[in-house]
């Protein structure tokens, strides 16, 4: 049985041993649903597909809080690695995570990109928040997880996911898009347009022989 407390004082259980996320949002009606980005459980975010158990306060985290901007950064990060990939097969991917002034992520390249390539780069993206792509998350064992991005040619990924003292690893699928998981992610509501308005990119600088770190803005 799975028994959470609203901020307002109201509790509301659920028959199980555990409840997804945005079963738990859904049951407060289709407002909070679409302002959905997180939420917060017994203390902790918690991303929207994610299952929880026992007993906890639950609030809805939207993108007007801070956990929830960073939610939409981590996404967007994600997003940015997909148009890479698309423009720029055979790229390596390290991390990609938010920080305070927006999200980055590193790529590993043969040759650093130019301005011509950031702008196809930021229209690649555009198009695919348009199609509105499935995000889920799935947790692997961290030896699948291994072999899958090493089957991909994805060192990086690889040495990070070596690192991790838990048994298991998070992966998020964004369309056809997989990754190792940088944070939380919001799954886009599809009867409404994207909440991502305009992505600004700036190559920063390249550092080491052919890898460049790339920088974008939410707003």
């Amino acid at each position: 049985m799975v028994q959470v407390t609203f901020p307002d004082g109201k509790q509301e259980t659920f028959d199980k041993d555990e409840v997804a996320v945005e079963e738990i949002v859904g049951s407060l009606g289709d407002t909070w649903r679409r302002k959905a980005v997180a939420a917060r459980f017994d203390g902790r975010v918690v991303d929207l597909h994610e299952n929880v158990s026992g007993e906890g306060e639950f609030c809805v985290v939207t993108e007007a809080d801070e956990e929830g901007l960073l939610t939409l950064r981590h996404t967007s990060s994600h997003i940015l690695a997909h148009a890479v990939q698309d423009l720029f097969p055979g790229t390596k991917f390290a991390i990609g995570p938010a920080i305070e002034e927006g999200f980055y992520y590193d790529f590993d390249v043969e040759k650093p990109f130019t301005p011509e390539d950031l702008e196809r780069i930021e229209r690649r993206m555009n198009e695919i928040l348009k199609s509105k792509p499935e995000i889920h998350r799935e947790v692997w064992p961290k030896e699948k997880a291994r072999k899958y991005f090493s089957d991909q040619n994805q060192p990086y990924k690889v040495e990070l996911i070596d690192e991790i003292e838990d048994d298991t690893v998070s992966v998020y699928f964004v369309g056809e898009f997989t990754d190792r998981e940088n944070g939380n992610r919001k799954n886009q509501d599809r009867q409404r347009p994207p909440v991502w308005t305009k992505f600004y990119l700036a190559q920063l600088k390249t550092f080491l022989p052919d890898k460049i770190n790339n920088y974008g803005h939410y707003q």
